[in-house]
């Protein structure tokens, strides 16, 4: 699979983890990470660290018992060890008529590897930063973190499973703070390849804040009209997967889809696709118990079309499986590849159109409080803004909300033909193949409860 990744280091340890078994089934999963991160606070980069993590976690089956056991020492004794707790941990466990039918014998190899940045190292990120402190140290302060990785996920059993994934990601999250009023804004970048970090794109729209420097103004409690950016977007979508169309919501009776298939739920402009196959960003074409993806439309029109499902789930609720567990042990169905499709005007004639709108950038403390009807409540962080007649921008204090989501769908009134990759860049241990392409969202009705200048 090339000179960055040694599958045949990762098949060895599969082959030994089945000899030394004499479970009935016996499934292992492989999670290699080498990250590369680059933090800094006040425009100075203050740590550089290098992670190296290998885990090897293994189920053995007998019957419908099975025991799990997690290692990160990749030794003869310490594989021997870890095989002996899970066998020894399914002889003490209770049957699970829900157990998952293992994937039958068949290879799966997929390599999304990007040289450059699987090599980058401190000098590039120190120089890609530096070119950014130095030009907008007059106005700007930046804290965040860069972050490079070269990962492997390998899925294996006994009955000649053999599935290998290899990939780099590269990470930036980047809180910029006004040097004079301390108000913060929001970049982020999630991508396998470093072509698509074009320095003059991230210079340009740190630029753009420069023109968002009035002065802050007050709003009312109440309705508004919103526009919400990819990343607020990407909050609401995480939280939908959580109480609306995951099977694991079905599962825990919390699913405000439930008995919704094949109805209309949302405005006719709200289409939402999983794409694990597709070529501009992350791409994974199977899930973590070896189950080959497929494209999949969840909503098309405002319709709802399906849920999704791991093995586990589809064989309690008496369905097939999608291809979407998230882990080879844990049940939790999964999309990490979702894809909205965009409108025909741009950001700004959204904008412009609007007499008076507020642009939200990004959510945060995010809670669910009534799953039945997708209800949401939290605040808004990082460029909240008033908008009128498309010119006169001016920064608002955080707000906090509470937003039936399902009724402000329903009430989408614009759609931005521009769409961006929102990554999942909070993790320090592993970074997953998980990107959403959306665009921005114009909608009516989001209910405004109070206020906050604190950043929480």
């Amino acid at each position: 699979m090339g000179k960055y990744i040694d599958t045949e280091r990762y098949h060895l340890i599969a082959e030994e983890v089945i000899r030394a078994s004499n479970g009935q089934i016996v499934e292992l999963m492989i999670v290699h990470t080498i990250q590369d991160n680059a933090r800094f606070m006040e425009s100075t980069i203050t740590q550089y660290g290098r992670i190296n993590d290998l885990r090897l976690t293994v189920r053995v089956r007998f019957g419908n018992k099975s025991g799990v056991a997690t290692t990160n020492s990749i030794t003869k004794d310490g594989i021997l060890d870890v095989v002996k707790m899970a066998e020894q941990s399914a002889l003490n466990a209770k049957e699970d008529p829900f157990l998952p039918d293992p994937e039958e014998k068949k290879e799966l190899e997929h390599e999304q590897i990007d040289p450059a940045v699987a090599e980058i190292g401190p000098d590039e990120k120190s120089r890609f930063l530096g070119k950014i402190f130095s030009e907008f140290s007059e106005d700007f302060i930046f804290h965040g973190t860069l972050r490079s990785s070269l990962n492997y996920v390998g899925i294996f059993n006994n009955l000649g499973l053999k599935s290998d994934f290899s990939y780099t990601a590269l990470n930036i999250t980047m809180i910029i703070e006004d040097a004079e009023d301390k108000d913060t804004f929001w970049l982020q970048h999630t991508s396998p390849d470093l072509d698509s970090l074009n320095y003059d794109k991230y210079s340009g729209k740190i630029k753009g804040f420069l023109k968002m420097r009035y002065p802050n103004v007050h709003v009312k409690l109440g309705k508004y009209t919103v526009i919400l950016s990819p990343y607020a977007l990407k909050d609401v979508l995480d939280f939908m997967q959580y109480v609306g169309f995951s099977a694991s919501a079905l599962d825990m009776r919390m699913s405000f889809l439930k008995d919704m298939e094949g109805e209309k739920v949302f405005a006719e402009a709200f289409t939402l696709e999983d794409r694990p196959l597709r070529k501009g960003n992350f791409s994974m074409p199977f899930d973590f118990e070896g189950v080959e993806k497929k494209n999949l439309t969840i909503f098309e029109d405002g319709v709802f079309k399906r849920f999704i499902y791991d093995k586990k789930l589809a064989k309690k609720l008496k369905k097939k499986t999608t291809g979407h567990a998230l882990d080879l042990i844990d049940s939790f169905a999964f999309a990490g590849h979702l894809e909205m499709i965009g409108g025909e005007k741009s950001v700004q004639e959204l904008i412009e159109e609007s007499p008076d709108v507020i642009y939200i950038t990004r959510l945060h403390y995010v809670n669910v409080l009534d799953p039945s009807t997708f209800t949401l409540t939290g605040m808004t962080r990082d460029g909240t803004f008033r908008v009128r007649h498309g010119r006169q921008w001016a920064r608002l204090p955080n707000l906090r909300f509470q937003v039936n989501f399902k009724e402000l769908f329903n009430n989408i009134t614009g759609i931005s033909k521009e769409r961006e990759y929102v990554g999942q860049p909070d993790s320090y241990s592993f970074d997953l193949p998980v990107a959403y392409l959306l665009p921005h969202i114009k909608c009516e009705g989001f209910n405004v409860i109070g206020f906050s200048t604190e950043e929480d």
